[in-house]
């Protein structure tokens, strides 16, 4: 095998992996992103839903 044909091997090689390390990255990166936003709408709503059920509660006594 020429030097030249090797050259070219490892060059096809490195795109492969380039390629695929970028198409894991962002996988990964979506599968966080949606992880950590369906982790804070959770949050969020769990505190709204609390704070307006709390508040909510607390004028119908009131109001009783």
């Amino acid at each position: 095998m020429t030097a030249g044909a090797q050259n070219q091997g490892r060059r096809r090689r490195s795109k492969v992996a380039g390629q695929l390390g970028s198409w894991a990255a962002g996988q990964l990166g979506s599968w966080a992103a949606g992880q950590l936003g369906g982790w804070a709408a959770g949050r969020l709503g769990g505190w709204a839903a609390g704070r307006l059920g709390g508040w909510a509660a607390g004028r119908l006594v009131w109001f009783w």
